[in-house]
């Protein structure tokens, strides 16, 4: 009954959250930019690594995942920052989380995620809100809201983010019988 009750509340917010925002509002900044150094010196438990590759299948960590509904990875990235189980091969805690994802030219995925993750923290942030200030993060003052992501940083990178990618010109393979060898 609770998972229910949070599927719900979880919807609602979301739906609510995704109206207003154009990450997020652009009344405040978020602080937190995270840098390739940050990502490669963290330890592999606040790392999750989200991948989108050529032939379209997602990769968490490696571990192919397709058939994820947006329920399921919101719960996966979830329990990756928040970690309530305290399981050891999750982050740590929120301040040392760190999520990045990636694409091989699957942008509207890519971007479906990357806001599916976005809404996670609003999620968190908005729950933290209620119960601090009585009121919805989006109510709140920068003052507040900034020490709401003291507790909870944004810490997303976005690899190859504003990078296009080189084309790729594939040539006629060679054979064994266009080849002389002396």
């Amino acid at each position: 009954m609770k998972k229910i009750l949070t599927y719900l509340s979880l919807s609602i917010l979301l739906t609510n959250a995704s109206m207003a925002q154009s990450w997020f509002d652009g009344q405040c900044d978020l602080e937190n930019e995270v840098s390739n150094e940050s990502l490669a010196s963290s330890k592999e438990n606040n790392t999750l690594n989200i991948l989108l590759n050529q032939e379209g299948d997602l990769l968490i960590n490696t571990l192919k995942s397709n058939g994820l509904s947006e329920i399921k990875f919101k719960e996966l990235v979830y329990n990756f920052i928040m970690n309530p189980a305290k399981d050891k091969t999750k982050a740590s805690s929120p301040k040392q989380a760190i999520v990045s994802i990636g694409t091989y030219n699957k942008e509207n995925s890519y971007v479906i995620m990357l806001n599916y993750i976005r809404e996670v923290y609003l999620y968190e942030w908005d729950k933290q809100a209620q119960e601090k200030y009585n009121s919805s993060y989006q109510d709140l003052s920068c003052k507040n809201r900034k020490k709401i992501r003291d507790k909870i940083p944004y810490q997303v990178i976005e690899l190859d983010k504003g990078k296009t990618k080189p084309k790729m010109i594939m040539g006629v393979p060679s054979f064994k019988g266009d080849v002389i060898d002396n």
